[in-house]
C-alpha cells in the first residue's frame, strides 16, 4: 500500500524535501501526533498519524485502496485551500521517522489552541480571562474561514470542528485546523478512530455508525449544517469560558404530567447559558447565533453567510475595547505544551491563597467593627485616648 501511496503522482507533488523533525511534541489526540519541524530554516508543524502498513494490513484490499485514493484526494484538495482563517497546509514528508507510517502533514505553526487559551481560566475565577471584543473577533474569524470552505464547490465540510482545531497565531487570530482530516480517518475503518468531539456534535451526527463501508451514510450525515452547530457549542465555550461538557439528558419526566419529554439540545446546555445571557444584552447577535446554531432539525439552522453576518455585527458592536491581542496570548507563546497544565495548578493555588486572604480580612473587619461598637459605648475619656490612638497609627 505503501508503494503505491509513494507512486502517486499527486502525492510526489506535495513532497517536501527539506524538512527536519526537531523532537519537539507539540500535541497529540487519538488518532495523530503533532511535532516541530523545520521547512526550509522555517519553523512548522508536522503531523504524524498513528497508523501503520500493519495497521492497514488488516483491513481488505478493497478498503485499503478506498482509504489510500481517499488520502490522496483529500491532500490535494487541501493543497488548494488558501484563507487567513484556515491553517496553511504546505506539504507532505514521508516516512519520518523511518517507519511505514502515512506521510506526515506540514503545516505553519501557530501558537495555540482556542480550548487550550481558555482553559487557563478556569470557573472558579471570577473575572473572564478573555475579554468580550476578543470573543467577538475570534468568533467572527471561524466564520470567516467556515464560509470559505461551505462556499467551495462542492462544499468543504469539516466534520470535526472543535475549539481544539481552532488554533490562534502570534496576532490573535483565529485558524480552523484539521480541514479535510474526518473522510479518509473514517475510511481507515477499525485501523484508526477519529476524534470525534461528541460535545460538539448535533443529533444526527449519532444517527448512525460511520465506517468506510457506509459511503452514503457519510455523504447524508456529513452535511454544511453539522459545522453550523459545532460552531455553536464553540460559541458557548468562547463567550462562557466553561465548555458545556454535562449537558442534561435528552429527556426529562414532567412533575406536573408524569410525561417523559424531550429536551432541545439548546435547553440541555440552558445552565452554560445564564453567564452569556447576563453578559450579553437581549437581543445580543451572538444570543441569537447560539439558538440558531443549535436547533435539532438541520435544516433549520443558518447558513454560514447569516452566520458570518451576525458574528461580523457583534464585533463592530465591540469595536475599540477590550486589551491587545499580543499581550492576551503572550504567556502561551513560549511556553511548552506540558507547562500548560503547570500554569493552571499554580494558577489554582493563588485563587486559593487569595480567597484565605479574603476570609482573614473579613475578620479583620468584624473585629474592627465589634472595637468601634465597644468604643462607641466607652465613657468619653477613653473615646478621646482611642482615638488619639488611631490617629497616630
Amino acid at each position: 500500500m505503501f508503494s503505491f501511496v509513494s507512486s502517486s503522482p499527486v502525492l510526489k507533488a506535495l513532497v517536501l524535501p527539506d524538512v527536519t523533525f526537531t523532537g519537539r511534541k507539540i500535541g497529540a489526540g487519538a488518532y495523530s501526533s503533532i511535532e516541530e519541524v523545520v521547512l526550509s530554516g522555517a519553523v512548522c508543524a508536522g503531523k504524524t498519524f498513528h497508523v501503520t502498513l500493519q495497521d492497514l494490513s488488516q483491513l481488505s484490499r478493497a478498503d485499503v485502496e478506498s482509504a489510500t485514493h481517499q488520502f490522496i484526494e483529500e491532500l490535494q484538495l487541501m493543497s488548494t485551500l488558501r484563507h487567513p482563517n484556515v491553517v496553511q497546509f504546505l506539504g507532505v514528508c514521508l516516512e519520518p521517522d523511518g517507519s511505514a507510517h502515512l506521510p506526515a502533514l506540514v503545516m505553519e505553526r501557530l501558537t495555540c489552541s482556542l480550548h487550550d487559551l481558555l482553559e487557563t481560566n478556569p470557573s472558579y475565577r471570577a473575572k473572564p480571562l478573555v475579554p468580550l471584543p476578543i470573543k467577538c473577533s475570534i468568533l467572527q474569524n471561524v466564520a470567516s474561514g467556515l464560509a470559505y470552505l461551505h462556499h467551495r464547490s462542492p462544499p468543504v465540510i469539516h466534520g470535526n470542528l472543535s475549539a481544539r482545531n481552532i488554533l490562534l497565531d502570534s496576532a490573535g487570530r483565529a485558524k480552523i485546523a484539521e480541514v479535510c482530516e474526518a473522510p479518509f480517518i473514517q475510511n481507515m475503518g477499525t485501523a484508526a478512530t477519529i476524534a470525534k468531539a461528541s460535545l460538539y456534535m448535533p443529533p444526527e451526527a449519532f444517527c448512525s455508525t460511520l465506517s468506510s463501508k457506509e459511503t452514503s451514510k457519510t455523504k447524508s450525515v456529513y452535511s454544511t449544517s453539522i459545522d453550523i452547530f459545532s460552531l455553536g457549542i464553540i460559541a458557548i465555550f468562547t463567550l462562557g469560558e466553561a465548555l458545556p461538557c454535562e449537558p442534561l439528558e435528552p429527556t426529562y419526566t414532567d412533575k406536573e404530567s408524569g410525561l417523559v419529554k424531550y429536551c432541545t439540545e439548546l435547553e440541555r446546555r440552558s445552565h452554560y447559558l445564564h453567564p452569556i445571557t447576563d453578559l450579553l444584552n437581549q437581543g445580543h447577535p451572538l444570543l441569537t447565533l447560539i439558538q440558531s446554531c443549535l436547533c435539532n432539525n438541520p435544516s433549520e439552522r443558518p447558513t454560514v453567510d447569516v452566520v458570518l453576518v451576525l458574528t461580523e455585527r457583534a464585533k463592530s458592536m465591540c469595536a475599540g475595547g477590550g486589551m491587545n491581542k499580543l499581550e492576551l496570548i503572550a504567556s502561551l507563546q513560549s511556553l511548552p505544551g506540558n507547562e500548560v497544565a503547570a500554569l493552571r495548578a499554580r494558577n489554582h493555588e493563588l485563587q486559593q491563597e487569595l480567597e484565605t486572604c479574603r476570609a482573614e480580612k473579613l475578620k479583620l473587619e468584624e473585629q474592627i467593627v465589634m472595637k468601634e461598637a465597644q468604643l462607641a459605648t466607652a465613657p468619653e475619656s477613653l473615646r478621646q485616648v482611642s482615638c488619639m490612638v488611631y490617629t497616630t497609627m
